[in-house]
């Protein structure tokens, strides 16, 4: 027959292995586990590209989520952005260039389009009929 202290003694490894085993269980379902995400294909409105501190380096946008002015890092309001484009930003996330798209449209169809691609000293802009057989006008101007 087994003494009472003995089942006692038994008892208490018992529930602290299980405790042990508990404790453990908890810890590991906190852990981060850092997974590669592959797509094929997605569908977005905007892109951020940030740095780890959280200053932005790279803006994918469409016409709708275009972005603000950013200087160090902090938007401010840009109210003739009207174009889906690709916007890049420097060290202190102060906007710095990029590539935008745009086409104006009426009742009557398409009637004007732009492209601009820009760097902070240099900026070349080309307008092009609906049809983008007529180029209209090439603008390179330095700052």
């Amino acid at each position: 027959m087994i003494s009472v202290s003995y089942a006692h003694r038994l008892l208490a490894i018992y529930s602290g292995c299980l405790t042990f085993i508990f404790l453990i269980t908890v810890l590991c379902g906190f852990s981060e586990v850092k997974h590669m995400r592959s797509f094929d294909e997605i569908t977005v409105h905007r892109i951020n590209v940030v740095e780890p501190d959280g200053t932005i380096r790279m803006v994918l946008t469409n016409k709708d989520w275009a972005p603000g002015l950013y200087v160090k890092n902090k938007e401010f309001p840009h109210d003739t952005r009207q174009s889906a484009g690709l916007l890049l930003f420097d060290d202190e996330g102060t906007e710095n260039g990029g590539l935008i798209y745009g086409l104006t449209k009426d009742q009557s169809g398409p009637q004007l389009g732009a492209m601009s691609i820009s760097a902070s000293t240099n900026t070349s802009r080309i307008r092009f009929s609906p049809s983008m057989q007529d180029r209209m006008a090439i603008k390179n101007t330095h700052r």
